[in-house]
């Protein structure tokens, strides 16, 4: 599958991603009167989440559209400084306001700044003055200057004048026109004939998550609004904020901590005076396919920020602008509204990066989400942590069974434990679990399947989880929703599937390969290519090495020796 493009058959895939946010066609209502919220407090947060949430300055937008900066009364500090892009200073009449009696968004970008950029503020008033090629949805080619509401930097912000040789912390390039912010020139024409070819998979993706949610008539996101719609200049409807840096997903060139601060406290701020709700925040790369910044995984941050500061302040509007478009009608409608926003975010996630769950297993590790997630909405028991791994078998070995990516459509490996060249000679053979986890599959396939066959979900000490697969067993000794212990019988090895002698089909996928794939159709196709394993499944013999003494983050996903190391325990 080509990157950027959505086949027919993964665009239907996606419907596994989420088991449905309750998204409301009214997006705009009110929250409605004495709606009980969950209780959430920086002390039960992640301390990577904790610190970073503490990092965030209190700002807001004046009546004359200026940032200012707060204290913890929420007195007024001072306005951040101000320098003007020169595209702000030639159009700043009463017809360049942005249409705020419309349905407004939020348009996040990378600036695109490399180490030998000068990181002044004179420096990116330069680069945003530069000429530039664009292209007019009619495809013809012209040339303009950039523009942004705001930049921001990594520096902790300031109130005052504008020092040009100063570094960027929060810093507005545009004046408000009556308090109304004016049209800045940050997106091109959209690509409507893109939409219309079946390639805009953000727009796709987002019309299949409401689908799951049961309103698949209904307007998500101002993102579908845009593609759906008439033809509109996107420029009238968002505000653009612009990130100093590149490659926010890139593990080299993550932003700090502060500068995920300073977006957190300007998006908030821009939420809560124009109005905007949690889904009309965007990226640059959804509207425009072409651009990537200032990536996915980023992205999905913001938003959980975003979530996690509306349930830490006591703010109706903002709850409401975050939560109001999941509320449903009945039930415990706070919760629920506040659990399919926090899964929105993961899903869209899962559901954008198809093909690529390796992605998601870095956010998941970076963000904590899950641990996030279970302390607001889990039910039951705690999710048991994976902190060492060991072989599901005892002394077993591949003989004349596939390896990981051998053929390269083999996603785990073919296991015995019996006498070399006796038929189901190992058959009945005690299977256990490779490490702590709770059982998400434990059933019998039929067809090309794997015949009877368990998957266990396993979270990780950074965060993360993986999935471990047991097929062609001989019995299966748990059920869906039992939490296992690390060596604890699971099974017993056997032939089941239709094989001619017995062996365990044993894998281990990364946590959202559930999601894109394996929930429904719990086997890999013989169709697919390496690129398409490798990027779901990971060594499984390489990555219980690796677990079996000291967690560790990353993992190869080569192909690996025919012999299974020796088990440690």
């Amino acid at each position: 599958m080509e990157e950027g493009k959505l086949s027919r058959r993964d665009f239907l895939k996606l419907s596994s991603a989420t088991t449905g946010a309750l998204f409301i066609p009214d997006s705009l209502k009110k929250t409605p009167e004495n709606i009980t919220w969950p209780v959430y407090s920086l002390e039960d947060a992640p301390d990577r989440i904790s610190s970073l949430m503490e990092t965030v300055p209190n700002s807001s937008i004046d009546s004359q559209g200026y940032l200012t900066l707060l204290d913890e009364q929420n007195s007024t500090l001072g306005r951040v400084p101000l320098a003007r892009t020169l595209w702000n200073i030639e159009r700043n009449r009463e017809t360049d306001r942005l249409r705020l009696n419309q349905r407004t968004g939020i348009v996040l970008h990378w600036y695109a700044d490399d180490e030998n950029f000068d990181r002044t503020v004179r420096g990116y008033l330069e680069g945003f003055n530069s000429i530039r090629q664009a292209q007019s949805h009619e495809g013809k080619s012209y040339k303009t200057i950039t523009s942004a509401h705001f930049l921001i930097g990594e520096n902790p912000p300031t109130v005052g004048l504008t020092r040009f040789e100063d570094p960027v912390s929060i810093l507005q390039t545009q004046v408000a026109k009556g308090g109304v912010p004016t049209l800045a020139s940050h997106l091109q024409s959209l690509d409507y004939r893109a939409h219309q070819e079946r390639k805009q998979y953000f727009v796709r993706s987002l019309y299949q998550l409401g689908y799951e949610g049961g309103f698949p008539g209904g307007v998500i996101s101002l993102l579908q609004e845009f593609y759906d719609g008439p033809w509109v200049d996107a420029n009238y409807r968002t505000l653009a904020i612009e990130i100093t840096g590149r490659n926010f997903d890139d593990e080299a060139t993550l932003p700090s901590e502060q500068k995920i601060a300073n977006v957190v406290s300007t998006v908030w701020a821009l939420m809560k005076a124009y109005n905007v709700q949690a889904v009309d925040l965007m990226g640059h790369n959804e509207i425009e396919l072409s651009k990537p910044d200032p990536g996915k995984e980023f992205m999905a941050e913001i938003r959980l920020l975003i979530g996690i500061k509306a349930l830490l302040e006591d703010d109706p509007q903002m709850k409401n602008l975050v939560f109001g478009p999941f509320i449903p009608q009945k039930g415990e409608q706070g919760r629920e509204a506040a659990r399919a926003y926090f899964k929105f975010v993961r899903d869209y996630l899962v559901s954008s990066t198809f093909g690529i769950p390796e992605h998601v297993f870095d956010w998941e590790a970076r963000t904590k989400y899950w641990e996030i997630y279970d302390k607001l909405f889990r039910e039951g028991p705690p999710m048991p942590i994976a902190n060492r791994f060991r072989m599901p078998v005892e002394g077993g070995e591949i003989r004349n069974g596939n390896a990981f990516l051998r053929p390269e459509y083999h996603e785990g490996v073919d296991l015995n434990t019996g006498a070399e060249g006796v038929i189901n000679a190992d058959l009945g053979t005690p299977i256990v679990s490779v490490a702590n986890g709770e059982c998400i599959f434990s059933q019998e396939q039929s067809g090309l399947g794997l015949g009877k066959t368990i998957m266990i979900r396993h979270r990780l000490p950074e965060g993360a989880e993986v999935v471990s697969l047991y097929g062609h067993l001989d019995s299966m000794g748990i059920n869906l929703g039992d939490q296992v212990k690390i060596g604890e019988q699971i099974g017993t090895m056997g032939n089941s599937g239709g094989q001619g002698d017995s062996h365990l089909h044993f894998a281990i996928a990364y946590g959202a390969t559930w999601d894109t794939d394996l929930n429904i159709r719990p086997y890999v196709p013989r169709n697919v290519e390496r690129t398409w394993v490798s990027r779901r499944f990971v060594n499984p013999l390489e990555f219980i090495e690796e677990r079996s003494q000291t967690p560790k983050k990353r993992f190869s996903t080569q192909p690996q020796e025919r012999r299974m190391p020796k088990e440690a325990e």
